[in-house]
Parts: structure tokens; C-alpha cells; sequence
């Protein structure tokens, strides 16, 4: 065994973002630390880093690792360990060491980094917050903003803007802007006013970009309180903003864009050329200020110049359809027909299923005297617009499990007739199988207002409110659904599995009452709905710590829904779980334990059965068992750990330190 080095230094290892790894480069060491006992393989193992022997780093990271005892160092180890393994784009046992260094927030982005948003979500809502910061709540609500969920986004940001506001007037007697808090504060309202801009909130965007302003003049919250304002119509405000935003970044190309279409809106047409002219000498690939300045010309009838930027932008963006088109009718309007065919025919390549470009193709036919064209453009045309046609085939296309030919039918058919409620109500359907819940939840929204299926479209939303975790609106639609129809007993259940799983969120009370009541109902309709059962079967064993009898309850519940449902895994699981809670039940929880294996075997039920068996003094089936969850999750330290405990029960110290040690270097 190497010997171990005691020294008074110690270091820490930044790792920067370049290099082959998605967020981590070159290993750096930055100050001395005090007291480091491990300085030598620390020093080795960042020395191989740097020179790419990856392996070799991870291999003296840990025997210092095995040597260190003071916890902040044994977690800068691990996170060293954890970079090297992202070099070696090993990303999942890099995030494992990362949350167990403590590090939770390089695990975090290393989840955003390789797209499991959902599991990046998971380890920062399991962190603790501070309660008057908001820091991560801003943290979640970016995950969310980032996952494209702009409900739970704005929950987040605002449970972040609440803690702050209750702990600087409950404790601090004031208005909490303190440089302290002022930009988790700043940025939860700013970024809260981003998901109101994308929701079309322009109103409460506004808002929420001005309580940011108060807290910092940045031109970007400038910017984006113009551009709200400019979609609410509200063109004098807009270019107030967007006129301040540039005197503080007068290099933003967009602003300039966004300027200019309000002088637009207002027929100063001048003005407007000015900013498009002041953008493009800025950004001269810009497209979009060529495009707007060629719509601009176009209304003021100078042809040639406006042909002239579209040119421009077909020339930087080659699969631009809109500006093909444009230019299409430009050249139609000028008699050249050839020109214009040749455009339109361009659209039909990008764009195949746009109906007006075979209508205005037909004219062009017409007009040089090529009847046959013009009739097969013309009956194409026709057919393109049969919404109701479009629908059924899309439907057929459905029912046939072919989601994603459906959805671009429906998708269709909506840009043809954007009031169409049916394919609106259609399409929401395919996102739903597909498990793209939020934009299920929009489909169905915008169903909802052109009163599409209003006999089915509410308990769908709720459906797929409580999937996405959106348990208010959730509760809301299912409440709905059940005044439609107040014997629709899986509204009831649904409606109580929102209860369920809202309690604890966003600081709301305890909900279980009520998600009792609502299982309790969907029983009182279905006798046999086992789901309800079990459903009510958590709640009651929720809140079992405090009452007894809410335990007897629950394990009644679980019985009744097994009792429906025998091959239920995870209900065996469950009841298991309640029965070791107590010592008398101690076998009949090892046989549900038992029965949750045989229907579904899993780490946690070999690992819990394990505990079981400790708990009666069955050390060999204990070991059996750990044995087995080893076999199934070999990197779960947690595992060796309790392992090494039944060891130690049974007096065989070497391989409890054994596996001490391997739980140590994982």
C-alpha cells in the first residue's frame, strides 16, 4: 500500500468549459486550500488529467479518496473524479460522482448538457432551498423554461418572488430590495417575463420586465418590455423602450428591426427604412431587415428596390419560402410571369402543401395561356383546402397508431383554417400519445376556446395536466369534467391523484383530505376500481406517522386493491413498506416483498426485503439479498454501505471495510 502523505496544502480543480467534453476543459489548479492530506494524488491525478491519461487520473483520484477523511475533501476528489469521466464522455457516472461530491450543480448541467431536462429538474428540486433567496427557484424555473413547460416555469419564478417578499417582510420590515436578494429578484421577474411573452401575456409581461428595470437598467429588459408592447399594439411605448434600450446597446440589430415595424404600424415610413437601413449596415447577413425593408418598399410602391431585398434574402437564406413568394407576386404584379412561375414553383418544392401558391400559380398559367396547368393547380388547390377531408385522414392515420403522420395533417389543416377546432382537438390527441403533454395541454386549450369536443376535450386537458405535473389546472378540468358528468368515477380519481401529488408543492397545505374524498367517491361509483383504492391507500399511508389509525386504513386499502389487482408490483411494494413500519408485521412484510420480486424483481425491493430480514436477525438472506441488488445496480453505493453494516453484525470486519471501501470510491 502506498504511504500516506501528510501535508498542510490542499487543492480545489476548476474545470472550464472547452475541450472535448460538453461543459468541462483543461484541469486547472486554482488556490491552495488548507490542510489537505491527499496533496500528492491530488497533484498526480491533475497532472495526468491534463496530459489526457484519463484512466490513470481516476485511479490516483481514488486512492487519495480511500486516504482523505475530512468530507469537504472527500467531495472534491469525487468531483474530480466526476470531470474526468466526462472527458472520457462517460456523462452518467460523471453525474453520479457529482452528486455525490455535493456538487449537485455540475450534475445539474451536465443533465441539461447531454438533454434530460427531466432528470436536471429532479436533482435541483431534491435540493433544499434557502427560503428567502429564491435562488433555486430560479434555478428550476430555467429547467422548466428550458423544457418548454412555461406553466411550471412561472410557478417556480413566482414561489421564488414569494420566499423572497414573506422572509424580507416577515423578518427584515421591508421592501426586500437589499443588494443582498436585488438580482435573484431581478432575474426571477425578468425571466417570469419571458414566459409571459411567449405565452402571448404581453400585459403581464410588461410587468414583470418592469419590476426588473427597477432593480437594474438593462437595455435587454428594454428590448423585450418594446417588444410586448409592440404586440399589444401599443407602438408609442414600443418605441420609447426600444429607443432607450438603444442609446444604452446601440449595436442590437433587432431592436432596430422591431423599431422599424412600429414606424411601420404608424406610416412613418421613413423612419422605418431608417432602422432597417441602420440594422442591416450593422448586421449585413442580417435577413429579416432585408425581408421587412422589401415589404416596406413594397407598400410604397418602389418595386425594383423591394425585388431587390428579397433577392437578398433568398441569396443568404436559399429555403426561405415566404420570401420566394412575396417576390412571386411582385413579379406577377409587374406582367413577368415566367419569373413568377419560376418563384412559385420554388414555394411548392419548400413547401409543398401551401394551397395559395397553387392559386396564384394558376393565374400566372392563365395569364400566358396554359389552361391545363392552371386546372391541375387549381384542383390542387381544392384539394389542399378540404379541411374537413384532411381531417378524416388524419383521424384514419391515428387510429392506425401513426401519430406523427396525423400530426402534421392537423397541423395543416390549422394553417389553412387556424379556427379549426376539430384539428386543433385532433392534434392534441397525437401529442398526447407521443407524451409531449404541454403541447397536448395548448392543443386542447385552444380546442376548448373554439368550442371543439367540449364533451371530451376538459377531462383530456386534465389527463394530461396531471401527467405534465400541472396539478391546479389539473384539479380545475377535472372538476369541470365532472360537472359534465358527475358519475365519471376516473374524474374523481384523477381529480384526487392532483390533490395527491400537489400537496408540499409550491408551498401549498396538506391536500390529502381532499384526495381521499375524491378516491373515496370514484369507490362509491366503481366498486371494484382498484386504482382508487390504492390511491387512497397512499394518502392514508402518508399521513400514517401521526395516526395510527390512518395506517389501518391504508393497509385495508392496499388489501382491497390487491385483493382487484393481484399482480400489482409496486402495490405489494407498498403495503410492504407499511407492514415493516411495524415490528409485529415484520413477515408479512417480507412476503409482499417477496411478491413484489417475483411479479417485478427490482434494487429497491431486494434492498428493503434485505433490511427486513437484518431487522429479524436472517443475515444470510439479508446478504442474499444485497447480493442480488448489487447485481442489479452495481454502482449504488448505499447498497455496500448497508451490506457492510450486516457484516459487521456478524463480526466479519474485513468485509464490511471491504465494502466500505468500494462504497467510498463510488
Amino acid at each position: 500500500m502506498k504511504t500516506r502523505i501528510c501535508v498542510c496544502i490542499c487543492l480545489t480543480v476548476l474545470l472550464l468549459a472547452c475541450g472535448t467534453g460538453p461543459i468541462f476543459g483543461k484541469l486547472e489548479m486554482t488556490e491552495t486550500l488548507v490542510k489537505c492530506k491527499t496533496r500528492a494524488y491530488g497533484d498526480a491525478g491533475i497532472k495526468l488529467a491534463n496530459e489526457g491519461e484519463y484512466d490513470k487520473a481516476i485511479e490516483t483520484f481514488k486512492n487519495g479518496l480511500l486516504l482523505e477523511t475530512e468530507e469537504h475533501f472527500i467531495g472534491i476528489h469525487r468531483k474530480n473524479i466526476g470531470t474526468c469521466y466526462v472527458k472520457k464522455s462517460d456523462y452518467i457516472t460523471a453525474i453520479r460522482y457529482y452528486i455525490r461530491s455535493g456538487y449537485t450543480g455540475l450534475a445539474i448541467s451536465l443533465y441539461e448538457d447531454i438533454g434530460d431536462l427531466d432528470k436536471a429538474i429532479a436533482v435541483a428540486r431534491s435540493q433544499p432551498g434557502d427560503g428567502y433567496s429564491g435562488s433555486s427557484e430560479l434555478l428550476i424555473g430555467k429547467l422548466y423554461y428550458r423544457k418548454g413547460d412555461l406553466a411550471l416555469a412561472i410557478k417556480s419564478y413566482t414561489a421564488g418572488i414569494d420566499n423572497i417578499d414573506r422572509f424580507y417582510r416577515q423578518f427584515i420590515k421591508k421592501e426586500p430590495v437589499s443588494e443582498f436578494n436585488k438580482a435573484d429578484y431581478r432575474d426571477l421577474y425578468s425571466n417570469r417575463g419571458l414566459c409571459f411573452e411567449d405565452k402571448s401575456q404581453y400585459a403581464k409581461a410588461v410587468e414583470d420586465y418592469t419590476k426588473a428595470l427597477g432593480f437594474e437598467k438593462n437595455p435587454e429588459y428594454y428590448f423585450r418590455r418594446g417588444y410586448c408592447c409592440q404586440k399589444n399594439a401599443e407602438f408609442d411605448k414600443a418605441i420609447a423602450d426600444l429607443t432607450e434600450g438603444i442609446k444604452r446597446a446601440p449595436k442590437s440589430c433587432e431592436a432596430y428591426v422591431n423599431r422599424g415595424q412600429c414606424y411601420g404600424e404608424k406610416g412613418d415610413s421613413r423612419k422605418e427604412l431608417a432602422d432597417y437601413a441602420k440594422a442591416i449596415e450593422l448586421e449585413a447577413k442580417y435577413a429579416l431587415a432585408y425581408s421587412n425593408r422589401a415589404a416596406s418598399y413594397e407598400k410604397t410602391g418602389d418595386t425594383d428596390k423591394a425585388l431587390a431585398d428579397y433577392g437578398k434574402v433568398i441569396e443568404l437564406d436559399p429555403k426561405n419560402a415566404t420570401a420566394y413568394y412575396s417576390r412571386g407576386l411582385l413579379y406577377a404584379k409587374k406582367g413577368d410571369n415566367d419569373k413568377a412561375i419560376s418563384d412559385y414553383s420554388r414555394v411548392v418544392e419548400l413547401c409543398p402543401y401551401e394551397w395559395k401558391t397553387f392559386d396564384e400559380r394558376a393565374k400566372c398559367y392563365e395569364a400566358k395561356g396554359e389552361t391545363e396547368k392552371a386546372a391541375a393547380d387549381k384542383a390542387m388547390s381544392a384539394s389542399l383546402t378540404n379541411c374537413d377531408e384532411l381531417c378524416k385522414v388524419a383521424q384514419s392515420s391515428a387510429e392506425k397508431g401513426d401519430a406523427d403522420t396525423a400530426g402534421k395533417l392537423y397541423t395543416w389543416v390549422i394553417a389553412i383554417k387556424p379556427d379549426h377546432g376539430d384539428a386543433y382537438f385532433g392534434r392534441a390527441g397525437c401529442w398526447e400519445k407521443k407524451k409531449a403533454y404541454v403541447k397536448a395541454i395548448e392543443d386542447y386549450t385552444k380546442a376548448i376556446e373554439l368550442k371543439s369536443n367540449l364533451d371530451k376535450a376538459y377531462y383530456a386537458r386534465a389527463v394530461c395536466c396531471l401527467q405534465a405535473g400541472h396539478y391546479d389546472e389539473g384539479i380545475a378540468d377535472y372538476t369541470k369534467e365532472i360537472e359534465i358528468n358527475p358519475r365519471h368515477a376516473e374524474a374523481y380519481l384523477g381529480r384526487g391523484q392532483c390533490y395527491e401529488h400537489l400537496e408540499g408543492m409550491w408551498g401549498n397545505p396538506d391536500t390529502f383530505d381532499e384526495a381521499i374524498a375524491d378516491c373515496t367517491k370514484a369507490i362509491d361509483l366503481r366498486a371494484d376500481y382498484a386504482d382508487a383504492y390504492l390511491t387512497r391507500a397512499e394518502c392514508h399511508a402518508a399521513a400514517s406517522s401521526h395516526h395510527t389509525s390512518d395506517r389501518d386504513k391504508a393497509l385495508a386499502d392496499y388489501t382491497k386493491g390487491i385483493e382487484l389487482k393481484p399482480d400489482d408490483a409496486e402495490a405489494h411494494f407498498k403495503r410492504a413498506e407499511l407492514y415493516r413500519s411495524s415490528a409485529a408485521d415484520m413477515e408479512k412484510a417480507i412476503a409482499d416483498y417477496s411478491k413484489s420480486i417475483e411479479l417485478k424483481p427490482k434494487t429497491d425491493a431486494y434492498v428493503q426485503r434485505a433490511k427486513a430480514y437484518n431487522d429479524v436477525k436472517a443475515y444470510d438472506k439479508a446478504l442474499e439479498d444485497y447480493g442480488k441488488a448489487i447485481e442489479l445496480s452495481p454502482n449504488d453505493y448505499n447498497v455496500y454501505e448497508q451490506r457492510a453494516g450486516v457484516y459487521a453484525s456478524l463480526g466479519e470486519t474485513e468485509k464490511a471495510k471491504a465494502d466500505l471501501e468500494k462504497a467510498k470510491l463510488m
